[in-house]
């Protein structure tokens, strides 16, 4: 079991917003780097970066906390703003829009993201969102 350490966690979350986060644009962009961060196989994040500076297990319970509060701040939105906001993440990440929402209608890849304990029903408002943005999206593309 996991001991909190409140001070720690909420040291590594400040570091983590201007030094890593703050240097993404989108909502969404953000969402997606803390997902990076999770292991596939034992859903713990991972930064080495701040594992050199604080314990591991307070990493891990800083990032999880980010990444639910990135989530609900990216769910909060409504949908022209995740519209819009979808967009900033398109153009940043420098690979071809159209390409990347018909992938994604293909093969949902966007289902990883959220954090691992996200109650069913968000999960299904962010599911449900997402591919309402694809269709607008990928008919704009097309018109």
């Amino acid at each position: 079991m996991r001991t909190k350490n409140p001070e720690i966690i909420q040291q590594v979350m400040n570091e983590l917003q201007e030094h890593t986060l703050s240097a993404i644009p989108s909502h969404f962009g953000r969402f997606v780097y803390l997902a990076s961060l999770r292991d596939e196989n034992s859903a713990e994040y991972r930064h080495f970066g701040m594992e050199k500076l604080y314990p591991r297990d307070q990493c891990d319970l800083a990032l999880l906390q980010t990444h639910r509060n990135v989530f609900y701040d990216w769910l909060r939105l409504t949908l022209a703003e995740q519209r819009e906001d979808l967009l900033l993440y398109l153009r940043d990440i420098g690979e071809d829009p159209a390409t990347v929402l018909q992938t994604w209608r293909k093969l949902e890849s966007f289902r990883v993201y959220p954090p691992a304990e996200t109650a069913h029903g968000d999960l299904e408002l962010y599911l449900s969102d997402l591919r309402i943005l694809l269709e607008l999206l990928l008919d704009e593309e097309t018109a």
